[in-house]
């Protein structure tokens, strides 16, 4: 789903991301502070896992959308030929 730049649910979605980053900073900034000489290893483990997991999330989206594609190419071959 696209949206226009400038409308409305842009700014909205802009402004969420932006609320979102600031919440997660505040939230490390507390980590960090309670947690001490550990918070950076601590918040490296979670960043990596994290990765890891939105990367196979994408992988697989990635192949779906590659699956929906060859299979829209069969169709329009058949109805070409």
């Amino acid at each position: 789903m696209t949206r226009n730049i400038g409308t409305r649910e842009w700014w909205k979605d802009r402004a969420l991301l932006l609320l979102s980053a600031v919440g997660a900073i505040i939230a490390i900034t507390l980590f960090s502070i309670g947690a001490g000489q550990e918070s950076t290893v601590v918040l490296g483990v979670i960043v990596f896992v994290s990765l890891i997991a939105d990367n196979r999330r994408l992988r697989k989206e990635l192949a779906r959308r590659d699956a929906e594609r060859c299979d829209t190419q069969v169709i329009e071959a058949r109805n070409d030929g």
